[in-house]
């Protein structure tokens, strides 16, 4: 089975600015993109540890993403993921989210057993009073939200999801990525999402 990662986000991506406030020096996207890359290096070790073939894309500066998911399905995958960090303006918000945008129903399945998988990983941060969680919500394509993420809707032939790994604009979730127990189990939570996949189909 062939697997598309891509890495996002660049910061010519008009996705990585919500909550991001030049005006304060506040540029969390740096961080993003290199938690992002640090996330991306385990997912593909395990991937490749089973037997995948593993291929990861990342967006060129100033490509647009129509031509970035021609780049990806040009591959010809089975199943594609884009990694991502998630910012808002509140620094309240915690927690992970998976995003599908497929009129098929195979996206939908692989996002509830990520969903699902990730439920097992540990959660090392403490619960703090006021911190709206959002673990494991799936959002699908809906009138409210469109699945408008433009790396799906460009690579929507292929089953695949949007994963939000925690919020750069709540540095509790930072945690996640300083921690390399906790990446190795997101990763391998990702590996056991895709073997059920397989096996479902």
């Amino acid at each position: 089975m062939k697997i598309a990662i891509n890495i996002g986000h660049t910061p010519t991506d008009p996705g990585a600015i919500d909550g991001i406030d030049a005006k304060t020096n506040d540029f969390r996207y740096s961080r993003e993109e290199s938690d992002n890359n640090r996330f991306g290096g385990f997912v593909c070790s395990r991937l490749l540890q089973v037997g995948y073939e593993v291929k990861i894309f990342e967006q060129g500066v100033g490509e647009p993403f129509k031509a970035l998911g021609n780049r990806i399905l040009e591959w010809q995958p089975d199943l594609f993921f884009s990694l991502h960090r998630n910012a808002v303006s509140s620094n309240k918000a915690r927690g992970w989210s998976v995003w599908f945008h497929d009129p098929s129903c195979d996206s939908k399945k692989l996002a509830q057993m990520l969903a699902e998988e990730l439920k097992t990983v540990p959660d090392i941060r403490p619960d703090p009073v006021n911190c709206i969680r959002s673990d494991f919500e799936i959002y699908p394509k809906t009138d409210k939200y469109p699945g408008g993420f433009a790396i799906l809707i460009n690579t929507n032939l292929v089953p695949g999801c949007l994963f939000e790994g925690g919020f750069i604009s709540n540095p509790m979730d930072e945690l996640w990525y300083d921690n390399e127990v906790i990446l190795d189990n997101m990763a391998k939570a990702l590996v056991q999402a895709v073997n059920h996949w397989g096996f479902s189909r």
